[in-house]
């Protein structure tokens, strides 16, 4: 009997692993938006969805082995909204002028099994801290290579003045080294925008503009021991590294969502006077490590990396009197809207704006609103409200309990969140690329653990120590 109970305790151990590794794998190679395994009617099978499936399944399978499903308390506020979601979304399919022009099944694929399957699926899976906290670091490191890819691509351009091709670029979706998915040029003084494995300048920026922020904000509530020093100044190095490489995109719609995040993780910190310290050190500590690496830069033959940041906000601040060129886009969003307020025009009602490629308004929430109306807007709007309160809340419980590395995290994910849904606001990528999916899956997840009976309750003695 002892055997029995050894083994299936060590059979359930590998099945719990098992999905935590393939999560896990998921997570890292979300950012390899350039590579992929194979297309499903226009849906890209890269290797994060095939990873996550697999996850998925293994995840079923334990369940029904179990014979019961064990769903976390609590959950039910979030899955609500979601639902709701799902529902305006194959509204809009059917309500489709036409579902074979441009994007529109490949975008109702990448919302559906996408960005809300996968939501669905992390609040009840990453059903505990361990979860919590592995995934949010996985996501964290997974940021190392698409880094080291991006800054292979700025010294080869700034050294050979070409374009060179990605790693292993015949797994990847553009084999052509000349291709403007690899490196952008913008404007008359031809600004060299960095896009790594995201073919994105805008994708690649948001996606960095998150990992900064959980990493900054994991920093400050002592993610590391006070002993750790060589590991604080690796840190910290790599995260000035990280500023540096995201500044190179020059998307100024991840800069003003950086900026929103940088907001939120510092209203997280006002009434803990240490942290709002180690808040202000740290901002000053990553501007000293950008001066020193724009100054190594130029005296290696570099371009002044700050100065071009503030020539991409100059040209690109001369087009503000039309909304930053989105002015028609936006219009046209609100006249479909006013059509019909309550369910919208239907899917790809917007794609005449781009003779006929995709639907999109420059800004998802406005996207949403053309295609789905009220129907699909307000629980969308409900579902990011909800977990940025519990998320808030959390931080808050977490902090008071002595729990900071939940704390950091919880606070890092909605300065993330936030970060995510202001780039959007100017740019529709908040369902467009696995990174950010994996983001919202995580902050989900998080928002939506059950609390402990005496976390429920604020300790005494603990709120004056907190918050020296």
């Amino acid at each position: 009997m002892a055997l029995r109970g050894r083994g299936a305790a060590f059979n359930s151990a590998l099945k719990l692993d098992l999905v935590k590794w393939l999560l896990c794998i998921a997570v890292l190679v979300a950012p390899l938006r350039a590579y992929r395994v194979t297309e499903v009617a226009g849906f890209n099978l890269s290797l994060f969805r095939l990873a996550w499936l697999m996850a998925m399944l293994a995840f079923s399978l334990r369940w029904l082995r179990q014979g019961r499903a064990t769903i976390p308390l609590g959950v039910g506020r979030l899955v609500v909204p979601v639902w709701f979601m799902i529902i305006a979304l194959l509204v809009s399919l059917g309500l489709s002028p036409d579902i074979t022009i441009g994007d529109t099944i490949s975008r109702f694929g990448i919302r559906l099994f996408g960005f809300l399957f996968i939501i669905l699926f992390s609040i009840l899976a990453l059903s505990n801290k361990t979860y919590i906290r592995f995934m949010t670091r996985t996501f964290v490191f997974s940021a190392l290579l698409p880094v080291l890819v991006g800054i292979y691509q700025w010294f080869m351009y700034q050294s050979t003045g070409s374009i060179s091709a990605l790693p292993m670029a015949r797994y990847s979706v553009i084999t052509d080294a000349s291709a403007k998915g690899l490196v952008v040029l913008y404007g008359p003084m031809r600004l060299p925008r960095i896009t790594s494995t995201f073919l994105e300048p805008n994708y690649f920026g948001s996606y960095l503009a998150l990992v900064i922020l959980i990493a900054l904000s994991w920093l400050l509530y002592g993610g590391l021991g006070s002993r750790q020093v060589v590991s604080k100044i690796l840190s910290w190095t790599f995260l000035g590294l990280l500023l540096a490489v995201f500044l190179s995109t020059f998307s100024l719609s991840a800069m003003f969502g950086f900026g929103l995040g940088l907001g939120t993780l510092a209203w997280c910190t006002l009434k803990y006077r240490r942290l709002l310290r180690r808040l202000v050190m740290g901002l000053v500590a990553l501007l000293l490590l950008l001066v020193v690496q724009q100054q190594v830069s130029i005296n290696t033959g570099g371009p002044p990396l700050i100065e071009m940041v503030s020539q991409r906000v100059r040209l690109r601040w001369e087009s503000a009197p039309d909304l930053f060129g989105r002015e028609r886009f936006f219009i046209e969003a609100f006249e479909e809207f006013a059509k019909n307020p309550l369910v919208g025009g239907g899917a790809g009602v917007l794609v005449r704006l781009t003779s006929g490629r995709l639907s999109s308004a420059h800004n998802t929430f406005l996207t949403i609103m053309s295609e789905q109306g009220l129907l699909g807007l307000v629980p969308m709007i409900t579902f990011f409200v909800l977990v940025a309160i519990s998320l808030y809340r959390r931080n808050r419980i977490y902090l008071l309990h002595g729990d900071r590395a939940m704390a950091g995290l919880s606070a890092g994910l909605l300065a993330a969140m936030v970060a995510a849904l202001g780039a959007a606001q100017f740019y529709d990528a908040l369902y467009s690329y696995d990174a950010s999916w994996v983001l919202m899956a995580i902050a989900a997840a998080c928002a939506a653990l059950p609390l402990r009976k005496t976390e429920c309750t604020s300790p005494r003695g603990r709120t004056r120590s907190a918050k020296e």
